[in-house]
């Protein structure tokens, strides 16, 4: 099960497709000490591997990068974010001690125009008859319901793999 209080940061200050992948299992949590805000990461020999940027208010972001790479530092290792996106790389911009590469980039889509893309994509129309045709259905439930839904999400995808991928 994930952390509820990384999951209460990702809901607060989640700006990116990446926020939410930091509930994933097998990322530690570091939550820094006088701002709220945790960093998702992996060791990795002597790298401490951040799933996208720290999670917290964009105006101490600078201050909590700072902060969570003085505890790597004390651990003996250096910090490599991974999928960070424009406001780590703005960030690290102003700093001597660190180097950037952009690798591919973020989609981005104005949900205002979904009706547009749907009408002018035969393709997705057909994958959305697909799923339609299948049951799959969306429903809007409230943040703190989702909390919970990671067990069924998980039986689900369970489910899934069992499935007979020729027959569909």
């Amino acid at each position: 099960m994930s952390d509820p209080n990384a999951r209460d940061l990702v809901m607060t200050y989640g700006w990116n497709a990446t926020a939410y992948q930091i509930l994933n299992p097998g990322l530690q949590h570091w939550y820094a000490s006088n701002e709220p805000a945790v960093v998702a990461h992996t060791r990795r020999q002597k790298v401490l591997l951040v799933a996208g940027v720290p999670v917290c208010a964009a105006d101490v972001l600078g201050s909590v990068a700072g902060a969570f790479e003085d505890f790597a530092r004390d651990q003996g290792c250096r910090v490599c974010y991974v999928c960070a996106a424009e406001r780590m790389r703005e960030v690290a911009a102003q700093s001597r001690e660190h180097a950037t590469i952009v690798i591919g980039a973020q989609p981005v889509w104005n949900p205002q125009g979904w009706a547009g893309v749907i009408e002018s994509r035969r393709s997705l129309r057909a994958q959305l008859t697909r799923a339609r045709n299948k049951g799959v259905t969306i429903e809007a439930i409230p943040c703190a319901q989702g909390r919970d839904n990671g067990v069924e999400a998980r039986h689900e995808s369970t489910r899934w793999k069992r499935v007979d991928t020729s027959l569909l």
